[in-house]
């Protein structure tokens, strides 16, 4: 039998409720974050994610404040 992994995929992005649930912050903060162009984000359908990447930035460069 020949069995393939399959290999592990990266969380590429995260919704706004997590990320205020993660940031304690509201979601016009993350929204204001986002449209100030400390946050980059993108839409599937109707939803927005804020991208994995984008977050470690915004983390290294010390700016995760409300």
């Amino acid at each position: 039998m020949n069995t393939t992994t399959l290999p592990r995929l990266e969380r590429r992005g995260y919704s706004i409720i997590e990320v205020c649930a993660f940031y304690n912050v509201s979601s016009p903060t993350v929204y204001r974050w986002i449209n100030n162009g400390l946050l980059d984000s993108f839409k599937v359908g109707r939803s927005r994610f804020i991208s994995s990447d984008s977050l470690e930035a915004m983390e290294k460069q010390g700016r995760a404040s409300a």
